[in-house]
């Protein structure tokens, strides 16, 4: 744990911000058990021993999908900067492109399942991106939802039947028997989800598959690209549609222009470098592909309401 920590450090030294694996999750906290670097289960460990949100004291990422279920006591987080407690019968989930960081340890009593997967093996069990895509659009603004008790008792057991099955010795079909669970769990989950959405969101138009993938592609592009492209124009381009075509699908999809979404990947990638990575404005500005200091304080400041100085000191 203390090796890992001072990993952390040190890269905030060289003012990156921390992209922790679930390789380097494996090696510095108690896990209950692991499919190579695919996939990953945790247990609440006692209180002895560190807690692994001690990892995240400095804003990290995570390069895979979380799903958190707490069953008993509280933990505070701040996930892209936004802070957000999380009790009982929560089930939290975090995206790869997320900024998380530990706002104070979890509570003694804290009781919670957590299932770690990278983005390669949720490809590989099929996951059907188009279920998926209204999951992501709530998440990104919100990263959690609040589960009745027949729900909690229905996604634990499916819980637990990963959680024996990934820590079985391994007889050569583990990783089949590993993959069929887990594309169960998620259908479950996102059953439940959905579910949630439909009661607690307002109805929106149903989306066709093509749209779902484009947007889904935008998304990946997006994390791949914000630190550099902030054009409609250029997003469009490697979709091969219209920008024309792309502003009025990502709108139907997601509720929100393509604009709005490049605006906050931009934004939020802005603030975690000024309040954390110890780089100047001139810097900051320069990471993000901006043309001037001055050019960014605008863009910076239209969106926010406070100039990137302001909000370095707040």
């Amino acid at each position: 744990m203390t090796i890992f920590v001072l990993k952390i450090k040190q890269e905030m030294a060289t003012q990156e911000l921390p992209n922790i694996s679930i390789e380097l999750l494996k090696q510095n906290i108690p896990f209950t058990g692991s499919l190579q670097n695919d996939f990953l289960t945790l247990q609440t460990i006692d209180e002895d021993e560190e807690s692994p949100m001690d990892l995240f004291m400095h804003p990290s990422r995570i390069n895979a999908f979380v799903f958190l279920l707490c069953l008993k006591g509280k933990m505070k987080v701040r996930i892209n900067l936004q802070e957000y407690t999380i009790e009982p019968n929560m089930l939290l989930f975090n995206l790869p492109n997320n900024i998380i960081q530990s706002v104070e340890p979890p509570s003694k009593d804290f009781d919670a399942k957590i299932i770690v997967i990278s983005q390669e093996f949720l490809q590989e069990i099929r996951f059907e991106l188009q279920t998926s895509i209204p999951l992501y659009v709530h998440f990104k603004d919100m990263p959690y939802i609040q589960l009745v008790p027949e729900d909690i008792t229905q996604l634990l057991l499916y819980f637990e039947l990963l959680y024996t099955e990934n820590n079985a010795a391994d007889q050569g079909q583990k990783k089949d028997i590993i993959r069929n669970l887990s594309s169960a769990t998620m259908h479950k989950t996102a059953s439940l989800l959905n579910q949630y959405l439909a009661q607690n969101s307002p109805p929106t138009p149903s989306s066709m598959s093509r749209q779902d993938a484009f947007f889904e592609q935008f998304m990946a592009l997006l994390s791949q690209f914000h630190r550099k492209e902030r054009s409609v124009t250029f997003y469009a381009g490697k979709l091969r549609i219209t920008p024309k075509y792309f502003s009025g699908l990502i709108k139907q999809v997601s509720g929100r222009s393509a604009v709005e979404w490049i605006n906050d990947f931009v934004i939020l990638e802005a603030k975690a470098l000024l309040k954390h990575s110890g780089k100047s404005i001139q810097e900051v500005a320069y990471e993000l592909n901006f043309p001037s200091q001055t050019f960014f304080g605008k863009y910076f400041k239209r969106l926010t309401g406070l100039s990137p100085s302001e909000y370095k000191i707040k």
